[in-house]
């Protein structure tokens, strides 16, 4: 948590883009080179996939406390290097970064974590919206006796 906090701090801005360069091959057989650019904060959608809702609460936590606007419209893009064929670009926009989060937690979940994702999207969206994340990662305090404990003391 520290790390982000501390790139945050040091100018990597969430909403800057980043790059990465992906490869293999087609079905032909064909090279295939793929230059993907996002916003920094849209490769977080895997927190999401990973069920961590702490962590990715405490994450969201220090974007808020950094001032980050996830409400502006963001867009990404995917250029496709393909030899001998002309090269490609997609170009996706996006109403807000929660829906490109969500968009890409869709496009990265298997059928089996998708619905838990969603639900984990949509606490934390919440929460940032409502400036309520640390509720999902701090311990409530212990106030009051459990059944049980008051039930063992009654009986010695």
């Amino acid at each position: 948590m520290e790390s982000i906090r501390v790139l945050v701090q040091n100018g990597a801005r969430p909403l800057q883009p980043s790059y990465v360069v992906q490869w293999g091959s087609l079905q032909s057989g064909e090279p295939a080179i793929e230059i993907v650019e996002k916003p920094n904060v849209a490769w977080l959608a895997e927190l999401f996939i990973t069920g961590e809702l702490e962590l990715t609460a405490q994450v969201f936590k220090q974007l808020k406390m950094s001032g980050t606007d996830l409400g502006l419209p963001i867009e990404t893009r995917v250029q496709k290097l393909q030899q001998p064929h002309p090269n490609s670009t997609k170009t996706t926009q996006f109403v807000d970064v929660w829906e490109c989060i969500e968009k890409e937690v869709e496009r990265i979940s298997t059928p089996a974590n998708l619905p838990n994702a969603k639900v984990n999207l949509k606490k934390i969206h919440t929460a940032y919206n409502t400036d309520k994340l640390e509720a999902l990662y701090k311990k409530p305090k212990k106030g009051k006796k459990s059944k049980s404990n008051t039930a063992a003391s009654e009986q010695s």
